[in-house]
């Protein structure tokens, strides 16, 4: 089971990502600052693993029409 974003919804979900993102950052840049390899390791990964899944829906989308 899945749901759906309209793109507005998904545009506030990544603008409030992101500004997390940049809050943790400037905060605790000290903390991270020694695991910074593996958290991009665990960006890439995660990244990696969300195209597959838009790009398996597009691709199930595209085959049901």
């Amino acid at each position: 089971m899945y749901f759906k974003l309209k793109w507005w919804q998904l545009l506030l979900y990544e603008i409030t990502i992101i500004s997390i993102g940049i809050f943790i950052g400037t905060k605790w840049h000290q903390f991270f600052s020694g695991y910074i390899y593996s958290l991009l390791f665990v960006f890439f990964v995660c990244g990696a693993i969300v195209l597959y899944f838009i790009f398996n829906q597009i691709k199930e989308d595209v085959d049901n029409k």
